[in-house]
Formats: C-alpha cells, structure tokens, sequence
C-alpha cells in the first residue's frame, strides 16, 4: 500500500461528502422555486436528488437546518460572484453592478430570494422561527461585511465619510428591493431611470447637485 493511500482515500471522500450535499442543496433550491417551503417534504427533496431520505438526514439533521442551509447556499451562490469581483473594478461601475444586481435579484419574486425577504421579515416579529433567527444573523452579518467592502468605494470617489456612504447604499438598496418585490408592474424604462439616478447619487463623492 503507498504512503499516501489513506490521504487519497480520506480526500476521495471528502469530496464525494461535498457532492452529495450540493446535490441535496440543488435539489432542496428547485422544489423551493416551485413549492411552498413548509409543504415541500425531504423525501421529494430525496429524490430530486437521488438519494435516500436517510443520506438527506446525514446531511442535515431536520428540515429546519436544510432550509437554513439552502438559503444560505442560494445567497453565496448570488452575491459571491459579484462581491469577489467589486474590488478589481473602478468604482464608477462597481457601483452601478452592485445596482444592477439588486434589480435584477429584485424580480426573482416567485423563487428562494422571495422565501429568504419573507423569513427575514419574520425575523424581526416578536416570536420568529428559529429558521428566519438564524437567517437574520447571517444576513446581518454578510450586510456588515458589504458596507465595509464597499467603503473603499465611496473614499477613492471622495466622499468625506465612506462608511456613512455605504451604508446609505446599501440602506437604499434594500428598500428599493423591498419595493420591487411589492410593485412588480414597474417598466423597464422606470427601472432604468430609477437605476440611473441612484448611480449618479452615489459616484458625486456627496456632491449631489453636480
């Protein structure tokens, strides 16, 4: 036997331990789009997946953690892409990508971004799940790590106070979410313009009426 063997093996199947449990999270991400969380059941999810229900639950220990987890799966899956690239763009255009990606995020009313709004929601009510309390750790957490990934922006465009400004951003930004998911009949166009504006508000380094 090499020398190496046990290692090989040990990373064979850490690997296939990884892939099995993004199949699972795939899986469980589909049925959300078209199910109802709460009715959407870890046989089905199972089975998608092709795997047995029991393999589900060596993953997750209950459907609350599944559901947890897949949001969390679909959210990096959204916004790490983006947020990897910030930094390597000028700020002019990292801001207007960051605007984008809320609009384009914002239409996505039927699938898990809407699930993940409305858990958020319930997160702040006064007896939410233990789903949408630990979601809303997490989305505070990645909402703090944005504001100072993007502060750099805002100084090397010269606004006097960066981190003020990023948080304005993305204060903003969420609101603008919040009121895509509830109008949905707004045009193109007005999005546009919308888009437009919040961009030239925010590449004036706080100089607003230039």
């Amino acid at each position: 036997m090499e020398k190496n063997e046990p290692r090989k093996r040990e990373e064979a199947d850490r690997q296939q331990t990884m892939a099995t449990r993004s199949k699972i999270l795939s899986a469980a991400t589909k049925l959300f789009l078209t199910k109802d969380y709460h009715t959407t059941t870890t046989q089905e999810v199972a089975k998608l997946a092709g795997v047995s229900k029991g393999t589900v639950f060596n993953h997750f220990k209950t459907k609350d953690e599944l559901v947890y987890e897949t949001l969390i799966f679909v959210i990096n899956k959204e916004m790490m892409p983006l947020f990897e690239t910030i930094p390597t763009l000028p700020p002019e255009i990292a801001i207007r990508e960051l605007v984008n990606w809320t609009f384009e995020v914002s239409k996505d009313t039927s699938g898990v971004m809407w699930l993940i709004l409305q858990l958020a929601v319930e997160g702040i009510q006064k007896e939410p799940s233990e789903i949408s309390k630990r979601l809303n750790e997490k989305l505070i957490g990645l909402l703090e790590e944005s504001i100072n990934q993007v502060a750099p922006l805002f100084e090397a465009l010269g606004f006097p106070d960066p981190r003020s400004a990023s948080q304005l951003f993305f204060a903003l930004l969420d609101g603008i979410g919040g009121h895509l998911f509830i109008f949905k009949d707004r045009t193109d166009e007005e999005n546009e313009r919308v888009k437009d504006l919040i961009t030239q508000l925010f590449t004036k380094g706080g100089k607003l009426n230039e």
